[in-house]
């Protein structure tokens, strides 16, 4: 928590802080051997179901590490599969639909909430749709980032990037639930 004093003193103080914690994920991203240029937009995946019922993707949008909600899109799972509950098989159909829009802007980096077998769905995707991405994911007891090459990026509680990679993991899952709940209280009317 920043004071109100602290804005007073550097009235750009959350722009600056934003630019340090985009600054710091590029290093260590970079310092991993991720082949990223840029952090402008950053693209996140979560999916909220109950034994796959009611099964929903959300993604949401940080742009210069700031939430840019008049991007976020809200996928129903379409095909669910046909053993429950699948989150990789899910996560494979929200981002193949997702690639479907060249309308909507590329991503800079791909964060998925999850692992290894979430980030490998991911990279099969884009594989197969042939389009280039760098995806990490964020592990969740442990609050590790791991890379397309399962490279296991330890950092401190108190590191600005892990904080920015939380921060979007949460608005993401946030943004899926409140999807999938209100999926389920139409289906309960």
């Amino acid at each position: 928590r920043r004071s109100p004093f602290e804005y007073e003193i550097n009235p750009n103080l959350a722009s600056d802080l934003r630019n340090n914690e985009l600054e710091e994920l590029l290093k260590i991203l970079r310092a991993n051997k991720v082949n990223i240029s840029k952090l402008t937009r950053i693209e996140c995946y979560d999916i909220s179901n109950i034994s796959g019922k009611f099964a929903t993707g959300s993604m949401v949008v940080f742009t210069k590490g700031e939430k840019d909600s008049g991007e976020y899109r809200r996928f129903q799972i379409k095909r669910p599969p046909k053993v429950v509950p699948n989150d990789f098989a899910m996560m494979q159909e929200v981002v193949k639909r997702r690639f479907n829009h060249s309308d909507w802007e590329s991503p800079d980096l791909i964060i998925v909430d999850g692992g290894k077998g979430q980030i490998s769905s991911v990279n099969r995707t884009l594989f197969e749709i042939n389009v280039e991405v760098p995806v990490i994911g964020i592990a969740k007891k442990e609050e590790q980032l791991i890379t397309s090459d399962f490279t296991v990026i330890r950092l401190p509680k108190t590191s600005s990037a892990l904080n920015l990679v939380k921060r979007i993991r949460d608005e993401a899952h946030r943004f899926a639930i409140t999807y999938h709940r209100k999926l389920r209280a139409k289906y309960f009317l």
